[in-house]
């Protein structure tokens, strides 16, 4: 579990690395991305628009753990709000994509719109993996 002395020791590299070089890739957001979201949802939604004012993020990666974030603390209305805005960057959902939305969807037992992103899926001829499989039997097996 990362604590705060870490969340500072972090914050002070990035910004050795902002002053000398080189300038953070986005792996290397995704990889603070993914600490501040252990941390706080606070953390994890300001740093997202720090980076988000310089430029569109438009990987798909940090897209990922930011809707991970909102589905493990059920923002599920958060998370469709990202989802949209996602794709409106022109990040193109895959199953993954989808894994973690009908997952979050399933745990709080929205099954209507779980069944809505299975559809919207099968639509835009997205295959179906089998974590998405695991994902959905499970969410069934708890209805």
């Amino acid at each position: 579990m990362y604590d705060e002395r870490n969340t500072e020791k972090m914050k002070e590299l990035l910004a050795k690395m902002r002053m000398k070089g080189p300038e953070p890739t986005e792996t290397t957001h995704a990889t603070v991305l993914q600490h501040l979201g252990t941390v706080s949802d606070y953390a994890i939604e300001d740093y997202y628009s720090q980076i988000e004012r310089k430029k569109p993020i438009t990987d798909r990666v940090i897209h990922h753990i930011m809707l991970s974030a909102m589905a493990k603390k059920n923002q599920t209305e958060n998370m469709l709000k990202h989802f949209e805005k996602m794709k409106e960057r022109g990040v193109v959902p895959n199953a993954s994509t989808y894994t973690i939305l009908i997952g979050a969807f399933g745990r709080v037992g929205d099954f209507v719109r779980m069944n809505s992103l299975l559809f919207e899926m099968k639509e835009k001829k997205i295959p179906a993996d089998l974590v998405l499989f695991l994902t959905v039997i499970d969410s069934l097996g708890k209805k």
